[in-house]
């Protein structure tokens, strides 16, 4: 895949969640070593990293393991755009005025809270946005979206709150503030409520809006379920979207009893952006297709399925970062991908958690292959930090 726009990526999509196990197996192969070559040729970090590997790299576990810390300490060598500088970066992070504007008229920014002890920072292009969109969109609009929640959107006119921490670059504010401001009119129905304000005043702000999609944190969902249901918020939205923790069946229980709806769930992180996403029957499913998941133990070598890994490793198509072979903190999922069902382990430091386990708990080794997004450094494995095709990348979550 050459191209990057919304349509060839949806149709693309498309045919990987329809194909048989094998396409999708190549397009992981396609675009790792896109990838891989794309590093080599344009990060001096990855190409001193990737010194005496073989030109064709047949399988992932051939690339060498790489930490947040890592990545960190050698930004400025990691990434694959000469004009972008940590220093610079760390700039324009430090204004909260820049959210959700492109760095250097190019790259959108956001960073980790750096509770696993390193925060991270990651770049994406316009061609990052594309992937997600175009594969949001069709896998999650279709599961997600259906009539009665068109509907009910359609009848708020489209009024969205979303009760996530405003005080830094996070991946889902910034977006959430790209989105504010692409779009003026559509801004002034999209609000983001700091989870840090008393609850007293989330409560307000909610009523006033009554917001036909609600999204927020698991914790934060749950403790305004509990206002609605002692009746001091009163809002009716047509869905209700749980991100960055782990979502309990309490939880999910509370939630679906005091809105009227089943909460929807997503598995995303900073490095990756959206990489899951909840069907009906409350499994997750990844987008394989651009990202590579691995199990593996604390020593980062892999280990069967069934068993419960102890460093979860995560690659990421990302060309501008190249996040390749990163390892992620234990967070348990349910999966459903394609026609079977596994329970993983993984983790990050703004990973959002799964549903209940089945088949056993597996920790994974996520490799994001977002083919060729040039962007910037990862944080775990090379190719996780690389993702942009055509040129320096520009979430998941």
């Amino acid at each position: 895949m050459t191209s990057f726009n919304f349509l060839s990526i949806a149709l693309d999509a498309r045919r990987i969640t329809r194909g048989a196990p094998e396409l999708l197996a190549a397009r992981q192969h396609e675009r790792l070593n896109e990838l891989v070559t794309f590093a080599r040729a344009h990060s001096r970090f990855y190409a001193e990293k990737y010194r005496g590997l073989p030109e064709t790299i047949r399988d992932v576990r051939q690339l060498p393991p790489v930490t947040k810390p890592e990545l960190m300490a050698h930004f400025d060598e990691v990434i694959t755009d000469l004009a972008v500088r940590k220093a610079d970066v760390q700039k324009h992070i430090a204004d909260l005025g820049n959210l959700g504007k492109r760095f250097l008229g190019k790259y959108m920014v956001w960073t980790t809270s750096g509770t696993t002890g390193t925060p991270g920072i990651f770049l994406e292009n316009k061609n990052w946005e594309a992937v997600i969109s175009a594969v949001n969109v069709l896998r999650i609009g279709g599961e997600w979206y259906n009539r009665d929640v068109i509907k009910g959107m359609m009848k708020a006119g489209g009024n969205s709150a979303s009760v996530f921490a405003g005080n830094g670059h996070f991946f889902g504010v910034t977006m959430l503030e790209r989105q504010r401001q692409s779009n003026r009119s559509r801004g002034k129905r999209i609000q983001l409520i700091p989870v840090t304000l008393p609850i007293n005043e989330i409560v307000q702000r909610l009523n006033a809006l009554q917001p036909a999609m609600f999204a927020g944190y698991a914790s934060a969902l749950g403790l305004l379920a509990q206002e609605q249901l002692e009746g001091r918020l009163n809002i009716h939205p047509s869905i209700v979207i749980s991100s960055a923790e782990p979502l309990s069946a309490e939880n999910r229980a509370l939630i679906q009893q005091a809105f009227g709806v089943p909460p929807r769930n997503n598995y995303g992180c900073s490095e990756g952006g959206v990489m899951g996403y909840e069907c009906k029957q409350c499994h997750m499913h990844l987008n394989a297709d651009w990202v590579l998941f691995e199990s593996v133990d604390a020593a980062h070598q892999p280990i069967p399925a069934g068993r419960l890994s102890a460093a979860p490793k995560n690659s990421t198509f990302s060309r501008l970062l190249n996040l390749l072979q990163s390892d992620s903190s234990l967070t348990r999922w349910s999966f459903c991908f394609p026609s079977i069902t596994t329970s993983i382990t993984s983790s990050g430091d703004d990973a959002s958690p799964p549903p209940p386990v089945s088949y056993g708990q597996i920790t994974e080794r996520k490799r994001c292959l977002t083919n060729h997004l040039q962007t910037l450094p990862a944080t775990k494995s090379a190719l996780r930090d690389t993702w942009t095709p055509n040129g320096p990348r520009g979430s998941t979550a």
